[in-house]
């Protein structure tokens, strides 16, 4: 049997990757779509042992080595529940690197270790995470883009794996990840729990400037936005309506566009929204609707990509992911926004006119008109998701 060699890995987290995605997409089709449900356990202990359960087979694994930034783990144990308290004792809780608790019985259930053993150790955490997981090939790695909900908290991650670690620095080059810092699971979870801090660089890391003697130290600011160019401007009163999607649309649409946004400002009166449309930036500003809600003041501008992914980074939280379809219907051309992440689910389509009076032709897969329902803003979407209404 041939020797299997440990994989390196480069892994990285976000609220959401922009370009990166594009890029993983334009480089390779997505190889397979796979769906878990997991549950780390979390030690305060130490870093190095990355211990997860997963259908009652529990997993552990070791991190052996660090190669030029890239991380390599090996299987350290595996076991399944029902499991005999001298395997938890002798087995599990040294990766755990922790004080060993009082055991009561003489095997545990999953529940039983998870309700008895792990909660009530001050040093240790049971996480839910869920994981919704795409594939790829790029530059002969192992891709993955991935939407993780911990403990229901939506994060996004994107990692390379090879036992080349030439071919995964190269890979991480041709799709923009050269900037990102490598985090592990193990890590990403504890910063989520608030059981690691934050890196030191990271721009969601609060600093504090030395105040006066004295006195309570004041925040100081981590990153400035970047300058905007001057040219690029839109301005007009948009006039939309909206209606829910009911039927099959794709085979009618001749072009498809990924796009990621958040919003700088999400108050009704003046929404300032960043988003990056395929490899394009844009900042829009838009003003509150009308009476019917089908007609409100835009403000748009082009903006270089680079700068629309670096002020997402300083949105709200909460991000739109969507994929919008442009689908021609007589003389007027439909928009159709598929939702993914907390929107999942839902479909909406937006056809612009010259007057609110203006008639369309109304495609058989349009549903329910829902212009000036609030709760369809993307605005809104971002603050209360539509699976949880």
């Amino acid at each position: 049997m041939p020797e299997i060699k440990p994989r390196f890995e480069f892994r990285a987290f976000a609220q959401n990757f922009g370009i990166v995605e594009e890029k993983m997409r334009a480089l390779s089709p997505v190889d397979q779509i796979r769906e878990s449900l997991e549950i780390y356990i979390m030690s305060a202990g130490n870093n190095e042992n990355n211990t997860k359960i997963r259908n009652d087979l529990m997993d552990i694994k070791v991190l052996v080595q660090v190669q030029k930034g890239l991380e390599q783990w090996n299987p350290r144990m595996k076991g399944q529940f029902p499991m005999a308290a001298e395997m938890i004792k002798n087995e599990v809780f040294p990766a755990f690197g922790v004080a060993m608790p009082e055991f009561k019985r003489e095997s545990y259930t999953l529940a039983q270790y998870i309700n008895e053993i792990i909660k009530p150790h001050p040093d240790l955490a049971a996480v839910n995470v869920f994981k919704r997981r795409m594939g790829f090939t790029i530059n002969g790695c192992i891709a993955e883009l991935a939407e993780v909900y911990v403990n229901g908290a939506r994060i996004m991650t994107a990692n390379l794996e090879s036992t080349d670690v030439e071919a995964i620095l190269a890979a991480k080059k041709m799709i923009a990840l050269e900037d990102y810092e490598n985090v592990n699971y193990l890590l990403a979870i504890k910063r989520v729990i608030g059981m690691e801090p934050l890196s030191d660089t990271s721009m969601y890391k609060a600093t504090f400037s030395a105040g006066p003697a004295g006195s309570a130290a004041a925040p100081a600011q981590a990153r400035s936005a970047p300058n905007l160019r001057q040219n690029g401007v839109s301005m007009a009163n948009e006039v939309e309506r909206k209606f829910l999607v009911k039927g099959e649309f794709a085979p009618f649409a001749h072009k498809k566009t990924r796009i990621i946004q958040g919003y700088l400002s999400s108050v009704p009166e003046r929404t300032v929204r960043v988003r990056v449309k395929g490899d394009k930036g844009f900042l829009t500003i838009k003003g509150i609707g009308n009476a019917s809600g089908a007609s409100r003041y835009e403000w748009e501008k082009e903006i270089p990509v680079s700068e629309a992914e670096e002020l997402l980074k300083i949105c709200e939280p909460g991000v739109i992911d969507k994929c919008r379809y442009q689908i021609t219907a007589g003389k007027h051309t439909f928009e159709v926004d598929e939702f993914y992440g907390e929107n999942q689910g839902l479909v909406v389509a937006e056809v612009e006119l010259s007057a609110e009076e203006e008639s369309f032709i109304k495609p058989a897969w349009l549903g329910e008109e829902v212009t000036g329902d609030v709760r369809y803003y993307n605005s809104m979407l971002m603050k209360t998701p539509y699976t949880r209404w």
